[in-house]
């Protein structure tokens, strides 16, 4: 069973669906919308020169078994620790690994628990505790540096990145589509006309989940990204947290006509890498 968190996201996006078709006369049903079926991929059909795409299970903070995925390709110097949003599965991965591909990085994915064939249920504070020991995994398993570590978080998961961002030592910080904290979200999620007659009931787990005040404790450059349609993480809330980051090293990029889910396949995204694996090498050789 979802956790609180994961219930309230997809309800936000319920709702954001429901605004956009009020203002809709009519809905257009054909093959195009009753019929959209994502790319799957798995590590057995996996087939890029060059590229191996692993499959692992790690424990998790308490132990549990948890499955990720691997990729690695030569000549890559920098690795993604990737957290995907509510409902990532890592069968439906292939445009992030497309998009780490055509960027030469390596990447570990996992599936989040009781996602995929990881075990356990999910909730906030397991989340957290997995995420730490991702990073761990790819510290102690394979040797990557902190340097040439990105933690990279998408909605939901831009909770776990920040986490890891703000305890451990990584060489930079890209939140897609990130999140405030949940209690700024279900204010930003509802218009103002409906939130004298709609409300949320926050746990204090999930209230104590604030970007904002993991911000202050960055020492890497950050990349920021929004889709600039973004009905469920709309930019505001990205340009509230862009605020609270005190490193100079930090970049907000809006994405024209891009909305929650289809930012890694924009160029734009590629030149906002860019640019954050450039204030990194220029940190390296500063020996910051």
């Amino acid at each position: 069973m979802a956790g609180p968190l994961f219930r309230i996201l997809c309800l936000g996006g319920f709702l954001a669906g429901l605004l956009l078709v009020a203002g809709c006369l009519r809905i257009p049903l054909n093959d195009a919308t009753v019929f959209q079926p994502k790319d799957s991929v798995y590590p057995a059909i996996f087939a890029e020169p060059g590229a191996d795409l692993e499959e692992v299970f790690f424990a998790g903070g308490d132990g549990t078994r948890l499955n990720g995925w691997y990729l690695t390709q030569e000549g890559a110097e920098q690795t993604v620790l990737f957290m995907g949003g509510y409902m990532f599965y890592l069968v439906q991965s292939r445009p992030y690994l497309d998009f780490f591909l055509r960027n030469d990085l390596n990447a570990f994915l996992w599936d989040y628990r009781g996602y995929g064939r990881s075990e356990g249920e999910p909730s906030v504070e397991d989340l957290l505790a997995d995420a730490r020991a991702a990073y761990q995994w790819l510290r102690e398993e394979q040797g990557v540096a902190p340097a040439e570590l990105i933690v990279h978080g998408h909605s939901l998961g831009s909770f776990p990145a920040a986490a890891v961002a703000a305890e451990e030592p990584v060489g930079g910080i890209v939140l897609e589509s990130p999140l405030t904290s949940a209690e700024d979200w279900s204010k930003t999620i509802l218009p103002w006309y409906l939130q004298p007659l709609l409300g949320f009931d926050i746990s204090e787990d999930i209230g104590r989940a604030d970007n904002r005040e993991r911000a202050s404790e960055w020492e890497a450059p950050v990349l920021l990204v929004v889709g600039e349609e973004d009905p469920i993480t709309p930019v505001k809330m990205a340009e509230r947290l862009f605020a609270e980051i005190p490193d100079p090293d930090k970049r907000l990029l809006v994405v024209e006509e891009r909305n929650h889910d289809d930012l890694p396949e924009d160029p734009a995204f590629d030149e906002g890498y860019a640019w954050l694996r450039g204030e990194m090498a220029e940190r390296a050789g500063r020996g910051d």
